[in-house]
């Protein structure tokens, strides 16, 4: 059974997809986000542009991503290629919906109060964006 990667391993101290993957898993989805459906060689291929990598090491980590969910095999053939289970956006809004429901479940009023203050400091729009939001649930 894949395990979901979610807001249980959210880290605060890395920057975006970063922050519920390692540095590698997210140069991984990042190839498979921007070219679909690869081998492991391929993907291999890729990284090697910018780094030494070894090809086991880029099988363990597409392995890893394929046990959490986020890469399939295409088929049951043991060479065939792996394919994204979700594009960069589902699994953002995914991981967001995440991260907020932990947040409102933990520290109820005093996120969404520091959830609209943020939003203000940030991108007064998004805040316009919320209203509209809110205005459609009354």
């Amino acid at each position: 059974m894949a395990r979901r990667k979610d807001a249980r391993s959210f880290h605060l101290n890395a920057e975006g997809i970063e922050r519920v993957l390692g540095p590698l898993e997210t140069e991984i989805m990042h190839i498979f986000w921007e070219n679909g459906e690869l081998s492991i060689r391929e993907v291999r291929d890729l990284l090697l542009v910018k780094r030494e990598i070894s090809f086991n090491t880029v099988m363990t980590i597409i392995h890893r991503l394929a046990e959490k969910g986020l890469l399939q095999k295409k088929d049951r053939n043991k060479s065939s290629p792996y394919i994204p289970t979700k594009t960069k956006e589902s699994f953002l809004a995914e991981i967001s919906h995440d991260v907020t429901s932990v947040l409102i479940k933990d520290f109820g009023k005093f996120a969404v109060s520091q959830f609209v203050d943020i939003l203000h400091e940030v991108d007064p729009s998004l805040l316009r964006e919320l209203e509209k939001r809110i205005e459609k649930y009354k």
